[in-house]
């Protein structure tokens, strides 16, 4: 059998293109990406361009630059499947010509937040969204069917490494105006701890970290993470505390499958995929604040108790919940070649 080709295109950040292109190879699919970048500036050149136009241009002359490339490459690679994470940067006028390959929509945010993407359903052949609850609004206000399918790991990149811990609580993610009121909570109730948040906040104010977190300074780290260096940085905490975003509803952020695969000790607040999924065997999650200082300091003081959570926790995200797992699901609920 002639091998199956798919055309991989999606928002460039942290890796995921990547990870999706390998469970592809994985299933024995020949593979081609194709990444973009919401406008920004990627080098000194466009550095210049940018400030020589007006802003505007800058991200049409981006977006059409991207476009024209995508088009090209499908025209040459002519993939079996175009398979798009997040199709926002996708012109209608271009898509509706890819009409020789079976197209799916793999939204692993809210679609309800990305119009761009909204605008391209009329040439996807299958939709999948990570949150349950868009499914319904999908249906209604586009007539569109999608399904259900959670995000993933990918176990080369989130993998465990024996380190000593040396951090007694960590964060990572954006930090929206939510999180940080809960993370100083935690500041503030556990005092003598080692705590240390990564994130970025944005803020038009020239230096946000100064107004916003001049009490928790020694806490606050104000950068994004990238992959490999953030899974040194589980290996060496104890607890690795998870808050979702509003747009999680029902499904989990990618950080759940990331910290599981890790095989570190997870605290998430609770999502019905995770106890539809998982058990309090596999880690620790809490239904308020009060519940989550409690597991906070029952974890602290019983850490070395709970290795057996650690360990069934990991067990079990890689043998249900890796990118091939999933990649391999879209296919079968495609009818394709798996």
């Amino acid at each position: 059998m002639q091998q199956k080709k798919v055309l991989i295109v999606g928002l460039i950040f942290h890796g995921y293109n990547e990870s999706i292109e390998q469970a592809f190879k994985n299933l024995n699919y020949k593979t081609k990406v194709i990444g973009f970048t919401d406008g920004a500036v990627e080098n000194l050149k466009e550095k210049f361009q940018f400030y020589l136009s007006k802003t505007n241009k800058f991200y049409e002359y981006k977006n059409k630059q991207f476009n024209t490339l995508l088009e090209k490459t499908y025209t040459e690679f002519e993939p079996d499947i175009l398979f798009i994470i997040k199709g926002h940067q996708i012109d209608p006028a271009v898509i509706s010509k890819m009409k020789s390959s079976f197209n799916i929509l793999w939204m692993m945010d809210s679609i309800h937040t990305n119009p761009g993407s909204i605008n391209i359903l009329p040439y996807i052949n299958k939709v999948f969204l990570f949150e349950p609850t868009d499914i319904p609004l999908l249906k209604e206000k586009y007539t569109v069917d999608g399904v259900f399918m959670p995000l993933a790991l990918d176990e080369k990149v989130y993998f465990p490494i024996a380190n000593k811990k040396v951090i007694d609580i960590l964060f990572v993610g954006g930090l929206v105006p939510d999180r940080i009121r809960l993370l100083n909570k935690i500041i503030k109730n556990f005092p003598d701890k080692k705590i240390l948040i990564f994130g970025k906040y944005y803020s038009k104010f020239r230096s946000p970290i100064h107004h916003l977190f001049r009490k928790n300074k020694k806490n606050y780290t104000n950068k994004v993470v990238l992959p490999s260096k953030l899974n040194e940085l589980y290996s060496i905490s104890k607890l690795c505390i998870n808050i979702h975003q509003k747009q999680s509803v029902i499904g989990v952020n990618q950080r759940f499958f990331e910290i599981l695969g890790s095989r570190n000790l997870q605290i998430c607040d609770h999502k019905n995929f995770i106890s539809q999924n998982f058990l309090k065997d596999d880690l620790l999650w809490y239904n308020n604040e009060q519940e989550l200082f409690d597991i906070i300091t029952m974890a602290l003081e019983k850490y070395d108790e709970l290795e057996n959570i650690i360990n069934n926790g990991y067990e079990k995200v890689l043998s249900k919940h890796t990118f091939t797992h999933r990649i391999n699901e879209i296919l079968e609920l495609s009818q394709l070649p798996q």
